[in-house]
């Protein structure tokens, strides 16, 4: 049986830099078993849309787990690419950057990682500004758009930033 945590701000492998990311994936259509760990809380909450929706708590579950590799599905292709990787990011940046413990240094290097990659290191600082109060993320992009951009319009508008400027990258997404 595989084991999976799934407790919020799980932490990184040490070793992330050694893993390869090529490793190809489990293509049969066997079923796994795996064990998962999660908090009180959230388990809590499944069991109440189970009973809501009278089923079981396993496909809450598999409900859950469908729709969160959906939101992030360029990640799983056969070669990842720099507009799919900046997709599945601006799917949810906030709990991207949290939930994965990306710091600058650790997004730089996956970011790096990646092929066809063009970002520069100061947008890559502007990525993970996502994660901070967002009254520094509006201030720094504000200065990079020439106007002024609301605190709640900051992570829209980073968005429309990196499209913009990288849109000769998203042709292959």
């Amino acid at each position: 049986m595989e084991h999976l945590d799934l407790t919020s701000n799980a932490k990184p492998a040490s070793n992330f830099e050694d893993q390869d990311s090529s490793e190809p994936a489990i293509t049969d259509n066997a079923k796994r078993s795996v064990s998962i760990r999660i908090n009180t809380s959230d388990y809590g909450k499944i069991k109440t849309i189970a009973r809501r929706l009278r089923v079981k708590e396993s496909a809450v579950f598999r409900f859950l787990l469908r729709d969160g590799l959906n939101s992030i599905s360029t990640l799983y292709q056969a070669e990842i690419t720099f507009g799919g990787f900046i997709e599945a990011f601006f799917a949810n940046p906030e709990a991207f950057l949290d939930h994965f413990n990306f710091d600058q240094k650790r997004l730089a290097a996956v970011i790096k990682g990646i092929p066809d990659n063009v970002l520069d290191d100061e947008d890559i600082e502007l990525l993970c500004m996502v994660s901070r109060p967002r009254r520094y993320l509006a201030k720094r992009i504000s200065a990079k758009l020439g106007a002024n951009v609301e605190d709640m319009q900051s992570i829209a508008m980073l968005k429309e930033y990196v499209f913009a400027k990288y849109e000769q990258s998203f042709a292959q997404i």
